[in-house]
């Protein structure tokens, strides 16, 4: 028997497939990664096809947005799990319960006392001229004034308008009511100074404060992003057109998170940590997870050391806003291909083995 036969019996293990019976491509795809020393990787790995499916989940208790699967074999010794395929639906309401509200003003009570009516639209799938009719409807039903909501075919804008019946001149759209700081920001010490009761200044402690720019986000439930509107409180007019197009498309891409394995980085913190975006194909509206049909997407995460066992799978899908995404009950499946080590760390070649043993 050669020394290259000995070696490769001791680390034979008779419970899993050894080095030599993978394909020679998919032992060098694995092997760079897993480095233990300068001397030793784990390159006797071999592949496990993981199939999660939402209808695996405990329905009594969870939705296909944000769920778990329990595995009825532990895998052990993990080097690698990438999402090679799977199959979402685009989710089929374009009107949700995370973007359907409309809020407003049209009396000075409502401004100081900073309130407002506020309309929910049914979720459910609209055009735009279906949806301004509703939402046509719904404010004439709160407000005293009489609304009239609009959509150009041409310009793909909508207009929002008041015949102030009220006779007020006040017609205000409530867009947001809070704001976030952007991703330069940073934080100082600022020593805050004050008078004691003979007047003199006295110094209180120092404390660190947050600085920097700040960006206007939208209110909760808000629907003005898709009717085009920034999130910027609209006031001293009766009428308003949306800044940009109307866009019944809320989805531009979904975030995954598989358990907490993180690959995405993002200063948008609703993705961040996520373990994969896919993206919403324009041409068929649909959310390919194909990943190793497009050129150069590898959605991979490798351990190094090995992640030592995983016995369930918990996925959770977020839109760009941080909201689950709401499938209708519809499922979906992910296919995952786990990389297993067999437990040992090989010497990479026999000339290591020799010099050991000196």
């Amino acid at each position: 028997m050669s020394l290259d036969q000995a070696f490769n019996a001791l680390n034979r293990d008779i419970s899993r497939p050894n080095y030599s019976q993978l394909p020679i491509a998919y032992g060098k795809r694995h092997t760079s990664e897993h480095t233990v020393d300068s001397d030793f990787s784990f390159i006797d790995t071999y592949p496990v096809v993981l199939v999660v499916d939402s209808q695996d989940r405990n329905t009594n208790l969870e939705e296909p947005g944000f769920y778990t699967v329990h595995l009825n074999e532990t895998l052990k010794n993990i080097t690698s799990i990438e999402l090679v395929s799977g199959k979402l639906p685009n989710p089929s309401y374009n009107v949700t319960k995370n973007n359907n509200c409309l809020y407003f003003q049209e009396t000075v009570e409502q401004m100081e006392e900073n309130s407002c009516y506020g309309v929910i639209v049914e979720p459910g799938e609209y055009r735009p001229a279906t949806l301004a009719e509703t939402l046509t409807r719904l404010m004439c039903e709160v407000g005293g004034s009489k609304y009239s909501v609009t959509f150009d075919p041409i310009t793909k804008r909508v207009t929002i308008s008041t015949d102030d019946k009220v006779g007020t001149g006040i017609f205000n759209l409530i867009f947001t009511d809070k704001s976030a700081y952007m991703a330069d920001h940073g934080f100082i010490d600022q020593t805050f100074i004050g008078r004691d009761s003979h007047g003199s200044s006295i110094k209180f402690d120092v404390k660190n404060v947050q600085v920097g720019c700040k960006k206007s986000i939208y209110n909760k439930r808000n629907i003005g992003k898709i009717l085009g509107f920034k999130p910027i409180n609209m006031t001293g007019q009766l009428s308003y057109t949306g800044t940009y197009t109307c866009d019944l498309s809320p989805f531009s891409y979904m975030a995954i998170f598989i358990n907490d394995y993180d690959r995405v980085h993002s200063v948008n913190k609703s993705i961040d940590k996520s373990f994969c975006v896919i993206p919403l194909d324009c041409a068929t509206n649909t959310f390919d997870v194909n990943a190793r049909n497009v050129d150069n997407v590898k959605h991979i995460r490798f351990f190094n050391p090995p992640l030592k066992e995983l016995n369930k799978v918990v996925v959770k899908f977020v839109d760009a806003h941080g909201n689950i995404v709401d499938f209708m009950g519809h499922n979906n499946l992910l296919i995952l291909e786990v990389a297993c080590s067999a437990g040992k760390p090989i010497l990479r070649n026999t000339r290591q083995l020799v010099a050991g043993g000196h």
